[in-house]
């Protein structure tokens, strides 16, 4: 898993397998505040899903 923090504070992550995916869902899940927002980016049967 890469990390990339932009200028503006937000922080784009590249998952380079779907069990870092689910991993990074399940560490997301735990930390998420109300009106935090997440982007999905990715080809079709990328893994996007398996981050929800």
């Amino acid at each position: 898993m890469r990390a990339m923090k932009e200028p503006d504070g937000s922080l784009i992550i590249w998952s380079d397998s779907p069990a870092e995916t689910e991993a990074l869902g399940k560490m997301l899940g735990g930390i998420q505040q109300p009106g935090d927002l997440f982007f999905l980016s990715g080809e079709l049967g990328s893994g996007k899903t398996l981050l929800t």
